[in-house]
């Protein structure tokens, strides 16, 4: 272990696990910066260093500490090698140990101004960005004693001083921020996922390893194996507890009917709601669980149940009690017998169980819970394969534009090499933009053009089709939703009549779906020879993600009106 001397600023090493060694020391805990410094800058310093944003908050927080007598800090962005791979898993694993051991920790709340008064509504200490960071929740509740500075180093306040703020604030236990310690196992999983569950990491891994120290767990750490992380850190609490709220997770989006889940949550935030659940004996023999190559062995008191959606086939469902209820004013269910016990969905496919609307939880009460059999059931935790989209989004733009000077052939053609200009109504471009909006969301327009000299017209249909889904995005480690989009389009050279009609009732007639192109490069001749070129186009534009929609069509072709929100029927008739 290294720890920074406060007078000379130099690094020193102790025997970690030989602690009568180890003298007193401050610890910090803190957000890092964009300059942060490393062990090897503190032990080859350059001219340059001292100018550094990070070397300035070690020289801050050691004169802070030697203030009150402290001859060592340790500070983790410079203690710690973090290019030796064996120290940097030793660290990480003991990092609890070392914020539980320190006398002080210093929490360095950059984001607070000097004048803020932490209490009040709003307050920069209420919103800052400390309480929201994977790794600042072990930092504060491990240490004894934790004494807030602001960005200027003014002391804001104690742990001790403003526990009922914090406590509001984290949605912790007062009992946990001041006595973790000798209570720790007087907590849920459920309860201590739910500390962590509006927090944020960097990296998707280190979700679950800031979280090691705070249930007493070790494993390796693998960079690079991304959400898989929090399922090993969930196998390891299974080796090692028969607390089944670890299975109390909810969902936060709700699914379609029928998805299933194994019996491990994907993420903390599926536990938001998990503060006040508590364990409980549900009257039936504890089960041991084991991981298997066919899924988690578990018994379970299961009951019948007719209320769940499920898939079509031979399904059939079950409601599996939990050993544990929610608390209400310290009330459990020995003490209140209307409190009901956590239930999930589980339904039986072939022999293999499976959580079904993960979004939902049943209650049970008391009689039903002993009415229930017990039955040993495998549950695979991974169903198929996982392919989160790159860039998940919510909205889609629609940007309608021409070329100056059509090529003879789009399939070719470099579109770097002539200028585009957007299609125009008046003197506003053609843009449209789109947002999912429920599960699916649909959208029909057309486009009406003439040319000719105005005797002719032309249509461009475009259906847009959005559809939402759940799913554990990985930039901030929170279930989200995606949206899957898909584009076609039909182009019909020849307006008639009726169609005009249709259009102005804000109808649309297509052709028989088949005919309906999703392709994104297409031609067709017009009434007279002219060839209208359609191209669409992957892109950027005011801060959305884009689809640049090409048509263009030498000599004279004009954008007359653009029909919105259709209502959409179907016929056989050939396409044009």
């Amino acid at each position: 272990m290294r720890l920074i001397n406060t007078a000379t600023l130099q690094l020193e090493s102790f025997p970690r696990f030989d602690r009568p060694q180890i003298p007193p020391y401050a610890i910090l805990s803190h957000r890092w910066g964009a300059d942060e410094i490393s062990l090897q800058e503190m032990q080859t310093p350059t001219p340059s260093l001292t100018s550094k944003l990070g070397y300035q908050k070690v020289v801050k927080c050691s004169a802070v500490a030697a203030s009150f007598g402290f001859e060592y800090i340790w500070i983790d962005t410079c203690c710690i090698d973090k290019t030796n791979n064996v120290e940097l898993t030793e660290a990480i694993n003991s990092m609890f140990n070392y914020y539980r051991d320190a006398d002080v920790c210093y929490a360095y709340l950059a984001d607070v101004p000097s004048d803020d008064d932490a209490s009040a509504e709003g307050s920069g200490f209420r919103r800052s960005s400390w309480f929201t960071r994977g790794w600042t929740l072990q930092e504060l509740i491990a240490p004894e004693n934790v004494v807030f500075y602001g960005g200027d180093w003014r002391d804001i306040g104690t742990k001790s001083s403003l526990e009922k703020l914090i406590a509001e604030i984290t949605l912790i236990s007062p009992y946990a921020l001041n006595g973790y310690g000798g209570l720790s196992s007087k907590f849920s999983v459920a309860q201590k996922m739910a500390w962590a569950s509006n927090r944020q990491t960097e990296r998707i891994e280190d979700m679950a390893y800031c979280l090691m120290g705070l249930f007493g767990v070790n494993m390796p750490l693998i960079y690079g194996e991304g959400q898989n992380a929090f399922k090993r850190l969930q196998l390891e609490l299974l080796k090692e507890s028969v607390d089944q709220s670890i299975f109390a997770w909810r969902a936060q989006i709700p699914t379609a009917n029928g998805f299933r889940r194994g019996l491990l949550a994907y993420h903390p935030a599926e536990f938001r709601d998990g503060h006040d659940i508590v364990r409980e004996n549900t009257g039936h023999p504890l089960s041991e669980f084991s991981m298997t190559n066919v899924g988690l062995k578990i018994t379970l008191p299961l009951l019948d149940s007719k209320e769940s959606e499920v898939l079509v086939g031979p399904v059939t469902t079950f409601i599996a009690i939990l050993g544990c209820v929610r608390m209400y004013q310290g009330l459990r269910v020995k003490d209140f017998p209307r409190l009901k016990f956590y239930g999930i969905y589980l339904n039986l496919v072939g022999g293999m169980y499976t959580r079904t609307d993960p979004d939902q939880i049943k209650l049970v009460g008391v009689n039903l819970v002993r009415s229930a059999s017990n039955h040993a059931i495998y549950v695979p935790q991974v169903l198929g394969p996982h392919f989160p989209p790159r860039q998940p989004t919510r909205h889609w733009l629609y940007v309608f534009q021409r070329r100056l000077s059509p090529l003879s052939d789009i399939r070719t053609s470099d579109p770097g090499n002539h200028n585009f200009v957007p299609w125009k109504l008046g003197n506003d471009e053609v843009k449209l933009k789109f947002e999912a909006q429920g599960r699916n969301h649909e959208a029909h327009h057309v486009l009406l053009f003439k040319y000719n000299k105005g005797q002719s017209a032309c249509a461009v249909y475009f259906n847009v089709y959005l559809e939402t889904f759940s799913h554990l995005e990985t930039f901030s480690y929170l279930e989200t939703l995606s949206h899957l989009e898909t584009f076609s389009h039909h182009i019909q050279a020849d307006m008639g009549l009726e169609d005009f009609n249709q259009l102005k009732a804000g109808n649309w007639t297509l052709p028989r779906r088949g005919q309906l192109a999703s392709c994104d490069r297409s031609s067709i001749v017009l009434h007279g020879g002219q060839i209208l070129y359609f191209a669409v186009r992957q892109g950027y534009a005011d801060g959305n993600r884009a689809r640049f929609v090409e048509v263009s069509v030498d000599g004279d072709f004009q954008l007359v009106q653009m029909f919105e929100r259709l209502r959409l029927t179907r016929t056989n008739r050939s396409a044009a």
